[in-house]
């Protein structure tokens, strides 16, 4: 009973769908609703050079699309495009050229594609029992899971189709070198004007433009080449105002050529390269190369030069040395007396072997251009405008060196040549020669006809070294220069003596010191200070003398013997060279600033020492009773307090004083009212001068807990046993 309703209920179905079929079918064939294009044909357009993927006109309008819907490209052209279904859109697959080829054809098929199935089956007895009532026999039926999904058994049909042409549009090409974005190009130096640079820089054009070529200089580059603007060709440019190419001077330039067909252009960077020839500018210099060479009836070549190891060409009115550097196998070079200038130095930079360099009687002022020329051993410069020798620094080979008849000053650099023998530096402007102290090596040194200041730097190489010097050299003892060994000699030695406890004042620092304190006379209280401070100045000495002490100090060095001390050694060279005049006379002769910068108990010490190594000699006698009276003259006559330094201050002082006898010292310090401030026990202390700042009694500005004062007047007061002594001081803020 239940098959039997089934079977009636599908035949009804049927029925009814072939009435809807029916239907439909007669809607199909009304001619609005037919399949097709609207248009047979259409044309569309895509620019030449499109690149691939893109659209080429709009979608196209394809009716009744659905999932069985296919699409395909046919004609001869149709390998050049492709469509995407998606979007109904006809797409490039490569470039199109227009010269190649400006229209193609293609014709876009819509298809139908539908599955083999028989569908015949849907009405079979079993079937519909399997379809509507067993439905897991239904799932696992292979036949009903692929349906017309199965495309391997699928059927293809064609439905209807649209011719297409498309049509390239010309797009200009752009002119394009062959060689790409950069090419290089070469010529020999001093190439005359109008001869080709290697081959025409030719560009290409697709559209078959008459091309047009512009030349752009890098710098000045445009300024020594031409440029055909028909062939691409580049050519020498030669002109008074640039003349032509020099290696020398620059060896490769750089110029950008353009190619234009009147739309859009190209360029391409182009290197020129200069190659290095032969050349001798100087034809005296050629004529003396020649004669070297025995080759005057031809001319020189690179082998030539090659083969050139000496050469004499002094005396020959040369001033160009051209391309004298491809010589680089010379080992000797003369060139004296011609008119050579500094500039032309460059071209013997590359001579590396050279040993043996004459440059004397010339034009040189600069001799920096020498400096690779490390090989050197024998160098002559004599006679020439040169005033700075650094650049021979680096000439550390050099045994022998003629700078005479120049204007050198500074020697400095000579110190680092170590090798040398012989040294002419006379008739120059050299003052200090302290330079060549050290050039142990030498045995010839010629010095005269200069303002040397003090020879006493020599007086090592020439005694020690045995080194043959053309002026008299002074000893090192006369430390002042002076022409006197005395006692201010000896002064000066012991003032930076480091042996023995001889740690002595710096004579300059004193001197300022003293200067400072007796400068300060203004601010003295009572009549006895003043009269006091009056009676020190017996032990000032006036500016001249301070300046003339200053400058012993920075210009003679008190190393007497060279061996990087002062010690007693330098004590005992300069008491043995005493002259006799200075023995009997040495307290007048003493500088006075010199002996209060002394430590009277070091003094004492050395003579100590002086007179346990006597052996009873006259010399040790004389330089015993020497120390002895410069130790008298050390002892002040009376105690005295100087003027504070500076004054007025801010916040702190020094206060200078001598003691005629050792003593407690103490110094108060008093404000207006009379109040202590401040108490300075200084202890016992030798009788001497306290004056300089590191002896001087020292102020800070503060009070007794450690306070800053305040501005205002304030009194000092030096205790020394029986003597009491004031003065007054200024603090100012």
């Amino acid at each position: 009973m239940k098959v039997q309703i089934k079977k009636e209920i599908v035949v009804s179905i049927s029925v009814v769908m072939l009435l809807v079929f029916g239907i439909v079918g007669i809607g199909y064939t009304h001619e609005s609703d037919k399949e097709h294009f609207h248009d047979e044909s259409i044309t569309l357009s895509v620019d030449e050079n499109t690149p691939k993927g893109e659209n080429i006109g709009e979608p196209l309008v394809v009716p009744n699309v659905d999932e069985s819907t296919a699409y395909e490209l046919r004609g001869t052209d149709a390998d050049w495009f492709s469509f995407d279904p998606a979007t109904r859109q006809l797409k490039t697959l490569g470039a199109l050229n227009y010269e190649g080829q400006d229209s193609y054809a293609i014709t876009v098929v819509v298809q139908r594609r539908e599955s083999k199935a028989d569908t015949t089956d849907a009405a079979d007895d079993d079937m519909a029992d399997t379809v509507v009532d067993d439905t897991t026999d239904a799932a696992g039926d292979d036949m009903a899971d692929t349906g017309v999904d199965d495309t391997t058994d699928a059927t293809v049909t064609d439905l209807y189709s649209i011719n297409v042409t498309i049509k390239v549009n010309d797009v200009n090409d752009p002119p394009a070198f062959a060689a790409g974005n950069s090419a290089t190009r070469s010529i020999d130096e001093n190439t005359p004007a109008n001869v080709n640079i290697g081959r025409p820089l030719r560009a290409t054009d697709e559209d078959g433009d008459t091309l047009t070529y512009l030349l752009k200089g890098i710098g000045d580059s445009d300024n020594f080449v031409n440029l055909n603007e028909k062939t691409g060709r580049l050519t020498t440019r030669t002109d008074s105002e640039y003349g032509g190419f020099d290696y020398e001077a620059q060896s490769s330039y750089e110029v950008l050529v353009v190619a234009s067909d009147g739309t859009d252009r190209s360029e391409i960077k182009v290197t020129i390269k200069i190659n290095d020839v032969l050349e001798l500018r100087d034809t005296n210099l050629r004529t003396a190369i020649k004669e070297a060479l025995g080759v005057v009836d031809r001319e020189l070549t690179q082998a030539d030069m090659l083969g050139l190891t000496s050469l004499d060409a002094s005396n020959s009115e040369i001033s160009s040395l051209g391309d004298l550097q491809a010589a680089k196998n010379l080992r000797t070079l003369q060139l004296g007396k011609n008119n050579i200038r500094s500039d032309q130095l460059l071209h013997l930079s590359n001579l590396r072997r050279l040993t043996s360099l004459y440059l004397g009687g010339n034009e040189i002022s600069d001799i920096s251009a020498l400096r690779n020329l490390t090989n050197i051993k024998r160098l002559g410069l004599a006679n020439n405008d040169i005033s700075d020798v650094t650049g021979l620094s680096t000439l550390t080979n050099l045994t022998t060196l003629r700078l005479d008849h120049n204007e050198i000053v500074d020697v400095e650099v000579l110190s680092e040549l170590g090798k040398l023998t012989k040294l002419y530096l006379h008739n120059n402007a050299i003052a200090n020669v302290e330079p060549l102290w050290n050039l142990s090596s030498l045995k010839a040194l010629r010095l005269e006809n200069n303002p040397i200041e003090w020879t006493a730097h020599l007086y090592q190489l020439e005694k020690k070294h045995g080194t043959e010097i053309d002026i008299e050299v002074s000893g090192p003892w006369d430390v002042n220069n002076d022409g006197v060994v005395d006692a201010t000699d000896v002064g000066l030695v012991l003032v930076d003596a480091t042996e023995m406890g001889l740690i002595l004042i710096d004579a300059k620092s004193a001197m300022s010191d003293e200067t400072q304190a007796n400068g300060a006379a203004e601010t003295q209280v009572d009549e006895e200070s003043e009269t006091q401070a009056n009676g020190a100045a017996e032990t000032q000495v006036d500016e001249e003398s301070e300046t003339q002490v200053e400058g012993r100090q920075v210009r003679f060095p008190t190393d007497v013997n060279f061996d990087g001390s002062v010690d007693s050694m330098d004590v005992h060279l300069v008491l043995d060279n005493l002259d006799d005049a200075a023995v009997a006379e040495a307290p007048l002769l003493f500088d006075t600033v010199l002996l209060k910068t002394l430590d009277p108990s070091a003094l004492k010490m050395y003579l100590e020492r002086l007179r346990a190594e006597s052996d009873g000699s006259v010399k040790y006698h004389e330089a015993i009773a020497f120390l002895e009276r410069m130790l008298s003259e050390m002892q002040p006559q009376r105690t005295i307090l100087l003027a504070n330094y500076p004054n007025p201050f801010n916040p702190e002082t020094w206060i200078p004083y001598q003691l005629a006898n050792p003593s407690n010292v103490e110094v108060t310090i008093y404000d207006a009212r009379g109040s202590v401030v401040r108490r300075l026990h200084l202890g016992h202390q030798r009788a001497g001068y306290y004056t300089s700042r590191s002896r001087a009694a020292y102020w800070d500005g503060r009070n007794t807990v450690g306070e800053r004062v305040g501005s205002g007047i304030y009194f000092y007061q030096l205790q020394a046993d029986n003597v009491s002594l004031l003065r007054k001081m200024v603090i100012l803020k």
